[in-house]
């Protein structure tokens, strides 16, 4: 009997280190388990407060890009805008003196034709003249010669009181002027022009 209670005496105690050793694979197996799990949650934690930095980080830079951007835009309208105004302001120049120009042109274009116009004018009223002149000569000459040709009656009766005056003889007619030649070049150099 004795063998008998030590050999369950042996058994009950090879049960209780096995019980006590699947215990200790157990109680291992939960603090990794635990310790698995607090590492994951404290893994998780750390990617949150990752992601909710990152997402603050974002939305600070979104609103700095934004500012910067709406700098940067004013800064880039006054820019343009000021380059508009250096453009327009070229463009009206230009567009003055083009058309200064153009006036300058029309002017002169208008004067010439005036010149020209009173070249031509004097050109015809020149041989009209000439014309007007020789017919009131010759109506002159020939008035004269009327008159010479019928003396009225105190002429008659002078030229009988007086027989012994002798009559004056004629004075030659002046031969007409020619024209200085500086005034003819000065005509030319007009119609030139």
């Amino acid at each position: 009997m004795a063998k008998a209670a030590s050999a369950a005496s042996a058994r009950f105690s090879l049960r209780i280190k096995t019980f006590r050793e699947r215990v200790a694979v157990a109680t291992r197996r939960v603090s990794d388990l635990t310790q698995a799990a607090r590492l994951k949650a404290a893994q998780l934690a750390a990617k949150e407060q990752i992601l909710a930095k990152r997402a603050e980080l974002a939305a600070v830079a979104e609103l700095s890009r934004a500012k910067a951007m709406a700098a940067q835009a004013e800064k880039w309208m006054k820019a343009r805008a000021k380059s508009d105004s250096k453009k327009l302001s070229a463009l009206e120049k230009r567009l003055a003196k083009r058309l200064k120009a153009l006036e300058k042109q029309a002017l002169a274009k208008a004067k010439a034709a005036e010149k020209k116009l009173e070249g031509k004018l004097k050109a015809a009223v020149k041989p009209m003249v000439k014309k007007v002149t020789t017919m009131a000569t010759r109506t002159k000459a020939k008035s004269k010669l009327k008159a010479k040709a019928k003396p009225t009656a105190k002429a008659k009766l002078k030229a009988k009181a007086k027989p012994t005056a002798k009559a004056k003889p004629k004075a030659k007619a002046k031969p007409k002027a020619k024209a200085k030649p500086k005034a003819k070049a000065k005509a030319k150099a007009r119609k030139k022009k």
